[in-house]
């Protein structure tokens, strides 16, 4: 998670938005999250680091995309390889299937990832609580 967030922080800061006690609040964190990161790293190497950042911002962004109710399909920033990911969308029958995605090329093993992602409507529903959003990922 430390890599996500210093990720994050960096691009905030390089934006340009925020005030100068803010820049120095951000550029604080970042050099906190870099020491970290380097106690962290015992044993392991930078390029395992940087490929499981990669994966948890995959992740990341594959969760938000689903949860959001796009309907249309994408292309993720994030590369494992030569090729982007991009995800095409099936709508489902109805409201109680799972919509299908596709992946191209897939990032997951042969077979798909059944997935279900618990979430609260907003606004609220006549009905308060969770619904559960399935999705097959292939």
């Amino acid at each position: 998670m430390s890599g996500h967030f210093w990720r994050l922080g960096r691009n905030r800061l390089e934006w340009g938005i925020d005030s100068a006690e803010d820049r120095e609040l951000l550029a604080d964190f970042l050099e906190s999250e870099q020491a970290r990161q380097r106690r962290l790293l015992d044993g392991h190497s930078r390029e395992e680091f940087e490929f499981l950042t990669d994966v948890l911002q995959f992740c990341d962004v594959l969760s938000l995309y689903l949860c959001c109710g796009a309907t249309q399909d994408v292309e993720f920033s994030q590369r494992f390889g030569a090729r982007p990911i991009r995800l095409r969308r099936e709508a489902a029958r109805s409201p109680d299937q799972a919509v299908v995605c596709h992946f191209e090329p897939s990032p997951f093993a042969a077979g798909g990832v059944d997935l279900a992602v618990m979430a609260r409507r907003y606004p609220p529903a006549r009905q308060p609580g969770t619904i559960t959003l399935p999705f097959l990922l292939w």
